[in-house]
């Protein structure tokens, strides 16, 4: 998340995802800045998994977040 203007706040994910939450070398302050990473094992054909991610605003302005999903 980016650290000027959205504060993380805490992540959920569904049973079959681990997720941990780390600061960016950026931040100047945690938890500003933070990055969530998560694994998911294995997802069979119509299989899904869930991160919710709890967020608030720092203050006003329009901020970009992105996820990426990848696969091996």
């Amino acid at each position: 998340m980016p650290p000027s203007g959205i504060e993380y706040v805490s992540h959920t994910s569904s049973a079959n995802a681990g997720c941990v939450a780390m600061p960016n070398a950026d931040a100047n302050v945690r938890p500003y800045g933070t990055e969530v990473s998560c694994t998911v094992a294995r997802l069979e054909k119509g299989e899904e998994a869930t991160v919710y991610i709890n967020a608030k605003g720092r203050k006003k302005g329009v901020y970009t977040n992105k996820a990426e999903v990848s696969s091996i």
